[in-house]
């Protein structure tokens, strides 16, 4: 059965941003893109969700919230740095719900 998942984005006021999801359903997975600005929210039917959110600004703050159709917050994570770039997941093919942290290498912020 498909769950409703919320992904919430926020950070530096209208920083520009890509997000790559990948929700599974019955085994297979579909790739999902979008590009934007801060603050935005996506909510996405899925058995399970992974997501992958880069700032493509030089500098700023991300932060990361993934939540249930309860509201309940799946995983959360924030980061601030140069390229900031968090992953973060539902439990799923990929192994258990959680989120990380990290700066894409320069030129390759795009995820």
């Amino acid at each position: 059965k498909a769950e409703r998942y919320l992904v919430e984005l926020t950070g530096g006021t209208l920083a520009n941003f890509s997000m790559t999801c990948f929700a599974e359903n019955n085994g297979r997975q579909t790739r999902i893109r979008r590009r934007g600005y801060l603050p935005q929210s996506y909510i996405i039917h899925a058995q399970s969700l992974h997501c992958t959110i880069a700032l493509l600004e030089s500098h700023d703050r991300l932060h990361v919230r993934l939540l249930d159709e309860k509201q309940r917050v799946i995983a959360e994570m924030e980061q601030h740095a140069i390229f900031p770039r968090i992953t973060i997941r539902s439990a799923g093919s990929w192994g258990p719900s959680g989120a990380s942290r990290g700066a894409a290498p320069f030129g390759q912020n795009d995820p």
